[in-house]
């Protein structure tokens, strides 16, 4: 376990992934942030069901999951297109700074199935960054809904 997440840091580290912080993501947090969420979640969801993963796939997949370096509230792009083109954007940028195996691209890649059908996650490690995406995510967007609507009512 301290080994997972000593690598983590070494790959925070890195100064292309520190970029991420940059970045907004989901109104409330940074690309950073979340992407190192998903990676701390879908580790503890494969420790809590004793599942035996590929952690160094599962960490480099999982923090470079949104490894695409522009800010979607100032670009002109609709939020579909965003949705479906993104983890091909985050791919080709992590290829062309880090040597990844094929799993990696594979959860990269498939990170916002089943919003983009036609890319599904292949191994255990590409389902547990999925599943750990979609919950930070709403974590992430409800909790703003929410402390701003707690805000209202306080000001």
């Amino acid at each position: 376990m301290k080994e997972y997440y000593e690598k983590l840091d070494k790959l925070k580290s890195n100064p292309d992934v520190q970029a991420l912080k940059k970045y907004p993501q989901h109104c409330c947090t940074t690309r950073f942030n979340h992407c190192n969420d998903v990676a701390i979640y879908s580790y503890r969801i494969a420790r809590a069901f004793n599942l035996n993963v590929d952690e160094r796939s599962l960490r480099t997949g999982a923090m470079l999951h949104d490894f695409y370096l522009y800010d979607t509230e100032n670009e002109n792009v609709s939020t579909y297109n965003h949705w479906i083109h993104h983890p091909e954007v985050a791919l080709k940028n992590a290829e062309n700074i880090f040597e990844l195996n094929d799993k990696e691209k594979n959860i990269i890649k498939s990170h916002m199935w089943p919003l983009n059908p036609l890319h599904m996650p292949d191994s255990k490690e590409g389902w547990l960054v999925c599943i750990a995406d979609k919950y930070c995510a709403l974590r992430e967007v409800i909790g703003m809904r929410l402390f701003k609507r707690t805000l209202k009512r306080v000001c």
